[in-house]
């Protein structure tokens, strides 16, 4: 039923990183803790207690030695997570059970910090930012292209001053952007490989990175224009930036092109309607 869930509803993830990993630790579960569980519960000889307490050791023995992060299989929480968790928090009731209560304590606190329900989109505050300093940081950018290529004096300027106006626009939308996105839950990664979600990690820094830089840098060009070498040294930064934007734009909007064509909803997630 689980695994049916989230075929259809498959952001958040259960099954992050390899399946194969997951499928294996709950195999495990079934065929040696749970059924050692119900025994040392029901019945709770000496031997029963003693398989239970082996099959809780390895399981420590995993957190300890091979999990790279906080939950089971990592650092994602997984439905083995899921499946584990209850059973876990019953061992007290068994008597004379001998565990490791330290890992099993600090795995169980961690579980209880977990989002049980991260957000399938983003809210519609945040999309709004998105799309709105989104299509400023574009406005910025195809007003720079347009005055580089026309030859007309004025029509070069106006199309500077439109920049330059849409640029301080952004500065002063930047900072509740940020706020904001310090106080919203987002959703979780679309499922796939680390390192695309790492990338997309990566590209969203960068972003950030942009919509404060650009318009401090051009700010600072502005007002220091007319002091020689620092001036110049400002504008150097400034147009290598604006270079760099443009390249991060465009693997953004290929990204999301990759997103789309896997089938990936992803144009939904940000969506302000």
């Amino acid at each position: 039923m689980i695994s049916r869930l989230q075929k259809d509803h498959p952001v958040p993830t259960l099954y992050p990183g390899n399946f194969a990993d997951c499928h294996r630790c709950l195999i495990y579960l079934n065929r040696e803790f749970f059924p050692a569980f119900d025994k040392a519960l029901y019945e709770n000889s000496q031997e029963h207690r003693e398989q239970l307490e082996a099959a809780v050791t390895e399981i420590v023995h995993t957190l300890e030695n091979h999990s790279s992060g906080p939950y089971l299989l990592g650092d994602d929480f997984s439905i083995v997570d899921v499946v584990l968790a209850p059973f876990l928090r019953r061992l007290g009731l068994i008597p004379g059970l001998k565990i490791d209560e330290g890992v099993l304590g600090k795995y169980l606190q961690k579980l209880e910090e977990t989002p049980m329900a991260a957000p399938l989109a983003y809210s519609r505050a945040m999309s709004a930012m998105h799309w709105g300093i989104g299509g400023l940081m574009l406005g910025c950018i195809g007003t720079v292209k347009a005055s580089q290529n026309t030859q007309d004096k004025a029509l070069k300027a106006k199309y500077m001053n439109w920049h330059k106006s849409l640029a301080v626009i952004v500065a002063f939308a930047v900072p509740a952007r940020i706020g904001l996105r310090f106080a919203s839950k987002i959703p979780a990664h679309i499922p796939g490989p680390k390192v695309i979600q790492w990338a997309g990690d990566a590209g969203h820094i960068a972003l950030y990175g942009f919509m404060i830089g650009m318009p401090a840098s051009g700010l600072a060009m502005g007002y220091y224009s007319g002091y020689g070498a620092l001036g110049g040294q400002l504008y150097f930064a400034h147009n290598i930036m604006g270079q760099a934007l443009e390249f991060v734009v465009l693997a953004h909007v290929g990204a999301a092109a990759y997103h789309t064509v896997l089938g990936h909803k992803i144009f939904s997630r940000i969506s302000i309607f």
